[in-house]
């Protein structure tokens, strides 16, 4: 029971998404002292010229994770107010990416904005129920404030229920 249960956890990452079966990963692989590496990471211009190239592809999204960044919660005068030490769970996406990604049948729900235009204006950010109400006390946070890494100023166009724990986008942020 133990086993099959292992094996369905593991066949069961990321199985929910309403067109499953028709979402594709792109890896590279590399090799270091001999050994073979998988990730998920790809240049950036590769996904533009997987769509001019393969006019088949109805939509594609990029995606890159962040680790070791600093928040700040920014108040209305633009000065930050908390500051946090994130490890991981940032990443940054383009807009099309919840139009692949719909985590259908997981509880997940948009709290606060609007799936179609969260993320269309640059510097936008959505944020997990979780972490809104770490860095705010509270999930009704659409238009406040985020800095991160003391450089660039983000505006909170959305806030999501927290991710299902089989998906391989562990992000917060």
């Amino acid at each position: 029971l133990v086993i099959l249960s292992i094996i369905r956890a593991e066949l069961g990452f990321d199985r929910f998404h309403t067109h499953v079966d028709r979402i594709f990963r792109v890896v590279s692989v590399s090799q270091h002292d001999g050994q073979v590496r998988y990730s998920p990471g790809v240049s950036y211009p590769l996904p533009e010229a997987l769509k001019h190239d393969i006019p088949s592809i109805e939509n594609i999204t990029a995606l890159h994770y962040q680790r070791e960044l600093q928040v700040d919660v920014l108040d209305s005068e633009g000065t930050a107010i908390r500051k946090f030490q994130e490890t991981d769970g940032c990443a940054l996406v383009e807009p099309s990416f919840f139009t692949l990604f719909d985590f259908n049948d997981t509880g997940f729900a948009w709290i606060a904005g609007d799936p179609e235009t969260a993320l269309v204006e640059p510097f936008s950010v959505v944020l997990t129920r979780s972490s809104a109400e770490k860095y705010f006390s509270t999930y009704d946070v659409v238009g406040a404030s985020l800095r991160i890494e003391q450089q660039l100023d983000f505006k909170v166009t959305g806030v999501i229920e927290d991710l299902p724990p089989n998906t391989d986008f562990p992000f917060k942020v």
